[in-house]
């Protein structure tokens, strides 16, 4: 049976892609010295929120993830960031590949607007690994799975995905909102000459913030 190892080396930008993408590099090794023919290698990726200091800033702006601050020893938990996956071909001893792993920039799901909240250091990052391998031994071919303890960790920088996302919307970001708060929307911009969308947002706030 084959023996696995994963390890995350580093991480930067898809300067590439079609979407906000992180290729995160890893090393996969196989210890026993059978030659892995090839593995399918799927990936939870988790944030372990509890596992950084927060600033007030940070504080201030995470209040609707977590509760106030003075709950957090209850509320900062782990949770879910993306699933990926790869498929890898033949090697012995160990590989090195790029997970390529998207990053939405919607507020609606957790880890955008978790991220979104941060100014700077870490992102603590766990990796569960899971998949089928098919090596080859001395009596032929065998197909395992993946063992479901095998995982890792990794620091992901904050600048990192910062970089990421600015490459997609500099300085900037977007919010879903249903049909008919868009036609609304678009019936006000109209009604008072706004040029963009920004425009009309901060039209708004600001009518709100003076009555």
């Amino acid at each position: 049976m084959p023996e696995l190892s994963f390890d995350v080396l580093d991480a930067h930008p898809d300067v590439y892609g079609t979407d906000p993408t992180i290729l995160f590099k890893m090393r996969i090794a196989e210890t026993s010295g059978d030659p892995i023919h090839t593995m399918m290698v799927r990936v939870q990726i988790q944030i372990d929120a509890q596992l950084r200091r927060y600033d007030d800033g940070e504080r201030a702006r995470l209040v609707e993830m977590f509760g106030e601050p003075e709950r957090w020893g209850e509320t900062l938990r782990p949770f879910n960031w993306t699933h990926a996956s790869t498929m890898l071909q033949g090697f012995r001893g160990s590989t090195e590949i790029e997970l390529a792993v998207p990053c939405t920039y919607d507020f609606e799901i957790a880890a955008a607007k978790y991220m979104h909240g941060l100014r700077g250091g870490d992102i603590p990052l766990s990796f569960l690994f899971s998949g089928t391998v098919i090596s080859r031994g001395a009596t032929g071919y065998a197909v395992t799975n993946i063992p479901w303890h095998k995982e890792c960790t990794f620091p992901l920088p904050y600048a990192t995905w910062r970089k990421t996302v600015d490459l997609y919307w500099p300085g900037g970001g977007w919010m879903r909102v249903r049909a008919d708060t868009l036609d609304s929307l678009q019936a006000y911009k109209t009604e008072v000459g706004l040029n963009d969308w920004d425009a009309v947002v901060g039209s708004l706030l600001e009518r709100a913030n003076n009555e």
